[in-house]
């Protein structure tokens, strides 16, 4: 697990919310970080990281149309975990993506394995994250940039040139599974207090 956080995007489903949260946890504490903006929109096709965007984008539309809405933010638009449920597949062949998450610690292998190859084909970065869920999850796996990447624009650019490393940690998805449930299970255990106390 990586150390020190100096650049991070939260990516929620459909929703920038978690990147407002954290650009003002940033903020509040002066922290040190660079905050990509992200969210993962669900298109009817599959699920698209959105990142360096100011304005959600609407789910349910094409694969092709929701990159579009992307690319019009002046975004980039990455296919995540394109072997995984819910996700591209084999579209990401016919699709103007910028990269592919190649790497996603919660993944099987043989879906990572995919993932690598189709962008080595396509010519376009693999991106490492850590598609993480729990705190316990982040860092995973992760990117490595040069020291030169100090703003948005430039990360930005460096995401679609490949000029980074990546870094790698397979993750328990027998324990995925088990705090997924949990966190559900308290989840609905708040809503449910929320909803007698009114």
């Amino acid at each position: 697990m990586s150390s020190k956080i100096e650049i991070i995007a939260i990516t929620d489903h459909d929703s920038l919310a978690g990147f407002f949260e954290a650009e003002n946890i940033i903020k509040k504490n002066n922290l040190d970080i660079l905050l990509l903006p992200g969210c993962e929109v669900s298109s009817r096709d599959g699920h698209i990281l959105a990142y360096n965007i100011t304005k959600e984008i609407r789910k349910g539309m094409s694969a092709a149309r929701t990159i579009d809405e992307i690319h019009a933010q002046n975004g980039i638009a990455v296919a995540a975990h394109p072997f995984n449920q819910n996700s591209l597949g084999e579209k990401i062949y016919d699709l103007s993506l910028d990269a592919l998450e190649g790497l996603n610690a919660t993944t099987s292998l043989s879906a990572l394995i995919k993932a690598f190859l189709a962008a080595k084909y396509l010519r376009i970065p693999n991106l490492a994250n850590s598609d993480a869920h729990q705190a316990q999850e982040i860092g995973r796996s992760f990117m490595l940039f040069p020291e030169s990447t100090t703003t948005i624009e430039i990360l930005i650019e460096t995401m679609k040139s490949g000029n980074f490393a990546t870094r790698f940690t397979k993750t328990n998805t027998l324990a995925v599974i088990y705090r997924h449930i949990v966190e559900n299970v308290k989840l609905q255990y708040l809503d449910n207090i929320k909803e007698t106390s009114l």
